[in-house]
């Protein structure tokens, strides 16, 4: 999820799509890194707005392919692999 934020990153965007979401057809996405690395943990426990701008990005694709996505805070306890 690094950098799918920044607007300057359409390229970089649409190779990591195809390279690594294409290249593994997953059924579902779990993004991951989409919080702020400035200050402490308990200012980070949801999307920055830079880093909804890259989960809107995943979300709108996955929807696009027919891919799941699941998105969560850090204080919650999910199991990515739930229902597949």
């Amino acid at each position: 999820m690094g950098g799918l934020s920044l607007p300057s990153n359409a390229t970089h965007r649409d190779t990591y799509w195809n390279e690594v979401v294409g290249a593994v057809s997953p059924q579902r996405i779990v993004p991951i890194h989409w919080d702020s690395l400035m200050g402490s943990l308990s200012n980070s426990t949801a999307p920055t707005s830079n880093g909804s701008a890259g989960i809107a990005f995943v979300e709108e694709r996955a929807q696009a392919a027919g891919i799941g996505t699941q998105t969560s805070t850090i204080l919650d306890k999910a199991d990515p692999f739930a229902g597949l």
